[in-house]
């Protein structure tokens, strides 16, 4: 394999990360839309880790439109976690990664409030990922 012919093929599989993701549409409010990969949940006992994406009508503070996220939820605790977070210029994880090098994510455990985007993920991955 040419180099050329390697460094287009890298090209394409480094791009196709975000492409590969099954996105479910879960929740629509007037400041985002809340989608998940429902079809790549990890499981380690009562802990499920799935990637969420935020879409935002328009462009944030801090210059993103959309958000993806590894999120870990502790079905036997009712509680969740941000893992992981990146920042994006376009919608659906598109455009330019912007996440501050400096930023760390706050990995401790919330409860989430009764109703919110939290809540409903807990209760979709929880009971998706018991009909395996």
């Amino acid at each position: 394999m040419k180099l050329s012919e390697l460094i287009i093929f890298l090209g394409i599989i480094s791009n196709s990360v975000n492409a590969s993701a099954e996105w479910i549409h879960i929740a629509a409010a007037p400041n985002f839309q809340g989608f998940a990969d429902l079809e790549d949940i990890e499981i380690s006992g009562s802990e499920r880790r799935v990637w969420v994406l935020q879409n935002y009508p328009k462009q944030q503070a801090k210059g993103f439109l959309s958000v993806r996220a590894q999120c870990e939820y502790d079905c036997g605790m009712n509680r969740g976690r941000v893992l992981a977070e990146y920042w994006w210029t376009e919608h659906w994880a598109k455009g330019n990664d912007i996440t501050p090098d400096n930023t760390p994510v706050d990995q401790r455990w919330v409860y989430p409030a009764p109703g919110s985007f939290g809540d409903l993920m807990l209760k979709i991955v929880c009971a998706k990922s018991t009909e395996r």
